[in-house]
């Protein structure tokens, strides 16, 4: 009677869909999924185990490689999560010290072109401060203060 309302595609899907699976996002998510298709499937703990590894992400693969102490499908489980989070934040500092590095460059640019600007811009104004300096210098000055307005003419001018 059951076999009457299950869907008879369910499962074929069900193991196309397993056969697909792979690793693509963290290793805790993946392993989430991987258990509901291996129950559903009613995999055996030796089928489950070496399908598991095979569809690890190469690094998390390699990881677990070097792991000679695994004995059951959750310790599997378990170092397969650990390796992927170490991975995951390594990646992850590299990213970020790369970008710091980067970042310097671009002080030390703006620095650079600041100091080009500033000599340029005095190559520019050189022949405006030597105008100003010759005007300066060939009128007599009278006031030792130029910024305050000058009194009424005296009797000697």
């Amino acid at each position: 009677m059951n076999s009457l309302f299950e869907d008879t595609y369910y499962l074929k899907q069900v193991c196309h869909d397993f056969h697909a699976l792979k690793q693509k996002g963290s290793a805790r998510n993946f392993s989430i999924e991987f258990k509901t298709f291996a129950s559903i499937l009613q995999l055996d703990k030796g089928t489950m185990i070496s399908k598991y590894k095979e569809k690890l992400k190469d690094t998390v693969q390699q990881g677990i490689a070097y792991t000679t102490s695994i004995t059951s499908f959750e310790l599997l489980i378990a170092k397969s999560i650990e390796i992927d989070e170490v991975l995951y934040k390594i990646a992850k500092a590299s990213t970020k010290k790369e970008e710091s590095c980067a970042q310097k460059p671009t002080t030390e640019d703006s620095i650079h072109s600041q100091s080009k600007n500033s000599s340029s811009h005095s190559k520019h104004s050189a022949p405006q401060n030597a105008s100003a300096s010759y005007a300066s210098t060939s009128r007599p000055s009278t006031s030792s203060h130029p910024s305050h307005p000058r009194g009424p003419l005296s009797q000697e001018e």
